[in-house]
């Protein structure tokens, strides 16, 4: 199925909606209106050195509560509390960062607490991305790359926090950023136009080839690599590291745990009405779920998994042992 964000026809087909959504908007806020620039620049991963040690760490930077029947459809109103997480990586010689945190308040395209009000994050400064990398004594010149599974807000929030760092996406979520709407992509990603243009210059992207789940390599022989899983975006990709140790799948948002794709679990309406094409995002569980068939030992790593909260204080301690 073709998605009109990926296609010149897609793109046109939102301009009018675009007009439509800015025009409608109060003078005073249709600065956010301007529009970013498709970046079209390939991703060339770094060279891969000769050292084999390949590692995951876990970054929490900040909580959030939804009750489970709101998640998952199903498990009654208690409250369920999920990370935040992103992930550094070592792989080829090479730290990468997949995801970049939650989008600080002050920067924000929302007006000031309307992020807190609607996402219900639990956030602090001292438990960013930035701030744990630097307390592990990781400089942003030490990170080869950026990798974003998504341009959400709670995805791509620190990147202005990570100077000079090449900022990696999928060329479909770059083109759905030229063509949402902007006061959906001011909502979405926590950002106005101004701020994407100035990160225009470091962000490559990267082109998939046709097929469900179609994988783009870093490193040779799938060591490390990219994988096509969109549904909760248009461009939505996953990252995937294998090693002697085993295989582990860092899904983004394309599940919010690893029971949804391991049991099959659909979204609850709170999951459902985040996904930009909740069919999609379905059809990619499924996918993922056959592609995991067989590999019980491979470890699943959602960016919101309440699994992971128990790693909420860990990552120090990680990324020493990761670093040796």
């Amino acid at each position: 199925m073709t998605h009109i964000h990926n296609s010149a026809r897609g793109r046109a087909a939102f301009a009018p909606l675009a007009a439509l959504a800015c025009g409608a908007l109060a003078v005073p806020l249709q600065k956010g209106c301007a529009s970013v620039p498709v970046v079209t620049r390939p991703w060339s991963p770094p060279p891969a050195s000769a050292d084999d040690r390949v590692g995951v760490c876990p970054i929490i930077s900040a909580l959030s509560t939804t009750p489970h029947l709101v998640l998952e459809g199903e498990g009654g109103l208690d409250d369920v509390v999920l990370p935040v997480a992103s992930f550094l990586v070592r792989a080829g010689g090479n730290l990468f960062l997949v995801d970049a945190g939650v989008a600080a308040a002050e920067r924000r395209a929302l007006p000031a607490g309307a992020a807190d009000l609607v996402m219900g994050f639990a956030y602090s400064p001292a438990a960013s991305v930035a701030a744990q990398l630097a307390g592990a004594g990781i400089r942003s010149a030490q990170l080869a790359a950026v990798l974003l599974t998504h341009a959400h807000l709670d995805h791509a929030g620190e990147l202005e926090d990570l100077p000079g760092v090449p900022v990696v996406l999928s060329e479909p979520e770059a083109q759905s950023l030229g063509a949402l709407p902007a006061p959906v992509r001011d909502f979405s990603t926590g950002r106005a136009a101004a701020a994407w243009q100035l990160l225009a210059a470091r962000m490559r992207v990267v082109r998939f080839p046709e097929g469900p789940l179609a994988a783009v390599d870093i490193l040779p022989g799938g060591a490390m690599s990219l994988r096509f899983t969109p549904g909760h975006t248009p461009g939505s990709m996953s990252v995937v590291v294998s090693s002697a140790g085993g295989t582990e799948v860092m899904l983004g948002d394309a599940a919010l745990s690893a029971r949804h794709v391991r049991d099959l679990v659909k979204k609850g309406p709170g999951g459902r009405v985040l996904d930009a094409d909740p069919e999609l995002a379905w059809r990619t569980v499924n996918r993922l779920h056959a592609w995991m068939d067989g590999h019980p030992d491979w470890r699943l790593r959602a960016a919101h998994d309440e699994q992971a909260v128990r790693e909420r204080f860990r990552f120090r301690a990680c990324a020493r042992d990761l670093l040796r």
